[in-house]
């Protein structure tokens, strides 16, 4: 662990860490310096239940902005000792995860389809994608309404 965060944990002004590295044995060692002050959260939503299951506080995911409630479920059901619902909710955020990296990257394909949705007005981004616009949204939704499917 770098001497910089063992420091910053202690001071009264820092109250967390977002951690998006996806290395979950950093995260662990991290996690040893999490005090009432000072709260972990985690950033790679493939990790949130593997997280947790450490000591991380809550998620701060990208994917929250497009699947809110998944992200949320997952949180709730594993506080509550759902464990089964926790890792349901788990996969299919993972699922979605993997239509991010299927045609790009996470910044880009979150961005256009937040666009597609109306949530922004404008998405700058200069990093490519596979696929129309068109395409990876229609994409994206197809797999949310299938979960949604599965989830009732």
């Amino acid at each position: 662990i770098p001497d910089t965060l063992r420091r910053i944990a202690h001071l009264d002004n820092i109250v967390g860490l977002k951690d998006s590295s996806g290395n979950i044995n950093w995260l662990s060692q991290i996690l040893k310096n999490q005090s009432p002050n000072f709260r972990l959260f985690q950033g790679e939503e493939s990790q949130i239940l593997s997280a947790l299951r450490l000591g991380v506080v809550g998620a701060v995911p990208s994917i929250g902005n497009i699947v809110p409630d998944l992200c949320a479920k997952v949180y709730t059901s594993y506080l509550s000792g759902n464990t089964e619902a926790a890792e349901r909710n788990q996969q299919a955020i993972i699922a979605i995860h993997d239509l991010y990296l299927k045609f790009g990257n996470v910044p880009r394909i979150l961005k256009e389809y937040l666009l597609h949705k109306g949530v922004i007005t404008t998405s700058v981004s200069h990093q490519p994608f596979e696929g129309s616009l068109g395409s990876v949204c229609k994409t994206i939704d197809a797999k949310i309404r299938s979960l949604d499917r599965l989830d009732a």
